[in-house]
């Protein structure tokens, strides 16, 4: 084996001899040759790092920027996450409550189904009746009014004659007596006399009043042609009246004292005027 070792170690002497003997054989012009090249590898090689620095910083400088617009993306995205979640929180919110809301609702429309089911079996079983003891009062009153209508025209036929006879026998009293009274105007009471003047026994005589807050007021007390009077006549039937109306505010007499009165102080007035013609 040290014999095996000895001649590899000479033979790796012989092969180094030999290399340095062809290297020196090697001329001047290979040499140079060889220097050049090996100048323009390195001015390449310059050429390429300083390429390869400048795309290397303007690669970089392009990652910042993305980076920060990555980080600009990145936080609007957060902040639309965050909105987003926000309003789901609140949809949320809003769909537990409008489904509390639906239960509800659900249950009273289970309620009044029931409720309209229940009334829909009683309606079935007590309508009927019902509406037999409703048809039964209706004839019952039917019945009732029919009675009293019969009552009524009875009555009315028993009464009509005594209403005829009581109306002929008003018109006699007015046309005897010699008085009518009605409303004329809405609110005046006017009191109408006749057979006052024995030569015209229709000529018409009569006083009107009215009475407000408690007070009379005479407002007419004369004929029916107050054209053929004088001046003198005319002014002793306003005293007249003046003098009735007093007596009838100051309570000393009535209605029907006055209204005897006024004939009295008509039958006097027409009596005098007679006597001076």
């Amino acid at each position: 084996a040290v014999f095996f070792f000895l001649c590899m170690l000479l033979l790796f002497l012989a092969f180094f001899a030999t290399l340095m003997a062809a290297e020196d054989v090697l001329n001047h012009e290979v040499r140079q040759e060889i220097d050049k090249t090996h100048e323009e590898i390195l001015k390449s090689v310059d050429e390429f790092n300083a390429v390869l620095t400048t795309r290397s910083e303007n690669i970089v400088h392009f990652i910042g920027e993305s980076e920060d617009q990555f980080k600009k993306d990145v936080n609007r995205t957060n902040e639309l996450i965050a909105s987003s979640q926000q309003k789901l929180i609140e949809y949320v919110q809003s769909y537990t409550v409008e489904r509390e809301k639906c239960k509800e609702h659900e249950e009273r429309i289970n309620a009044m189904t029931a409720a309209l089911n229940q009334l829909h079996d009683q309606k079935s079983m007590v309508l009927p009746q019902h509406l037999q003891d409703i048809e039964n009062v209706n004839n019952e009153q039917l019945q009732q009014l029919h009675a009293k209508k019969l009552r009524l025209k009875s009555l009315i036929i028993k009464n009509e004659d005594k209403i005829k006879r009581l109306l002929r026998e008003c018109k006699l009293f007015e046309h005897q007596f010699g008085i009518n009274c009605y409303v004329v105007d809405g609110d005046k009471v006017r009191v109408c006399f006749s057979h006052i003047d024995k030569g015209q026994p229709d000529k018409q005589f009569f006083v009107t009043w009215t009475h407000n807050n408690n007070q009379y007021q005479i407002v007419e007390f004369c004929t029916a042609d107050q054209t053929n009077i004088d001046e003198h006549a005319r002014s002793t039937l306003e005293s007249v009246a003046r003098f009735l109306e007093h007596r009838l505010n100051t309570k000393q007499i009535g209605l029907i004292k006055f209204v005897k009165l006024a004939r009295k102080a008509f039958v006097l007035w027409t009596n005098r005027n007679t006597n001076n013609i």
